[in-house]
């Protein structure tokens, strides 16, 4: 059974991959290339690959 997060997305402190860019609008290939260019910071919780909401607020007023 999928989770759902009961925050709405300008509470969350972090996003999985998918809802980030629902969120803050890149497309999944573009986000892996900016965490791999070391654009966007991620934290690995067990299997999970989180970014922070700060990254993604950093990601609109700073671009990358």
């Amino acid at each position: 059974m999928k989770r759902v997060n009961p925050l709405p997305p300008a509470q969350r402190r972090a996003f999985k991959v998918d809802a980030f860019c629902d969120t803050y609008g890149p497309s999944k290939s573009t986000l892996y290339k900016l965490i791999r260019e070391g654009k966007i910071r991620t934290i690995k919780v067990g299997g999970s690959r989180l970014i922070p909401a700060s990254e993604g607020e950093r990601l609109l007023t700073e671009g990358a």
